[in-house]
């Protein structure tokens, strides 16, 4: 089995948590910080939506020495995005401990669903 470790991990967390709590329900597993990492990194490695994330600008956008007009097409590769080395190291290795502090993960280089959290307005394009 793959990362028997991490599931041994997740077991004991959970198991903890039982014992603690005495009840296993939404609200217990949502205090698993663990297993949140771990769906976390789940995501980032095989993200729910594999191709691209549209997005159309309201205005235009300046970036360094380019301007993205309004009504222009953005199209964000998801997988790509989520494994480039620069961006996570180690990216092809699964490692959950990479969300431990989430204050240091970029909202916008981690997108399993796409986002809409950048510093300029969107529409959805479909």
């Amino acid at each position: 089995m793959t990362h028997q470790e991490i599931q041994e991990k997740i077991r004991e967390e959970v198991v903890q948590m039982y014992e603690k709590e005495g009840v296993f329900d939404y609200n217990t597993v949502n205090r698993l910080p663990y297993m949140n990492q771990v769906i976390s990194e789940t995501l980032r490695y095989y993200p729910p939506v594999t191709t691209f994330v549209t997005r159309t600008t309201k205005e235009d956008y300046h970036y360094k020495d380019i301007v993205i007009p309004a009504n222009s097409t953005v199209r964000i590769p998801i997988n790509q995005l989520h494994h480039r080395e620069d961006l996570w190291p180690e990216h092809m290795k699964f490692d959950p401990e990479r969300f431990r502090d989430r204050s240091v993960i970029d909202p916008v280089a981690y997108q399993p669903f796409g986002t809409l959290s950048f510093n300029f307005r969107w529409e959805l394009s479909y």
